[in-house]
C-alpha cells in the first residue's frame, strides 16, 4: 500500500505518483484496516413526507369546512379522505418493501 502526503490518501495501486495530485507515493509496509473514512450515518426525515402530510391534513379539513358550508346530497368529504388514505397507504407499502416504484 501506497501513501499520498499531499492529498493524506492511501491507494492499492502499484503506482509512483498519486492519480490524484500527481505528488510521488511513500511506500508503507504495514496493511491498514480502513481503507475508506467512517462516515456516520445521519438519518433525516424526509422533507417530502411531511409536506404530504400537511396538505393532506389541509385538503381534509378544507373539504369538510367546504361541505358543512354549502351543503349537497352527496357526503363528498369522505371520500377524499379515503382517496389520500389510499395513496398514503400506497406510499408506506412502497417505501416500506423498498420496490421500485415504476414496477409498481
Amino acid at each position: 500500500m501506497k501513501y499520498c502526503e499531499y492529498c493524506k490518501v492511501y491507494t492499492r495501486e502499484d503506482r509512483e505518483n498519486c492519480p490524484l495530485c500527481e505528488n510521488k507515493l511513500e511506500n508503507i509496509n504495514e496493511e491498514h484496516e480502513q481503507i475508506f473514512p467512517k462516515i456516520p450515518s445521519i438519518y433525516k426525515r424526509n422533507l417530502a413526507l411531511k409536506i404530504m402530510g400537511f396538505i393532506s391534513i389541509a385538503l381534509i379539513v378544507l373539504s369538510f369546512a367546504i361541505y358543512f358550508l354549502f351543503p349537497s346530497n352527496i357526503n363528498w368529504p369522505i371520500l377524499v379522505l379515503f382517496g389520500l388514505l389510499s395513496v398514503w397507504l400506497d406510499f408506506f407499502f412502497l417505501i416500506r418493501k423498498k420496490h421500485i416504484c415504476l414496477k409498481k
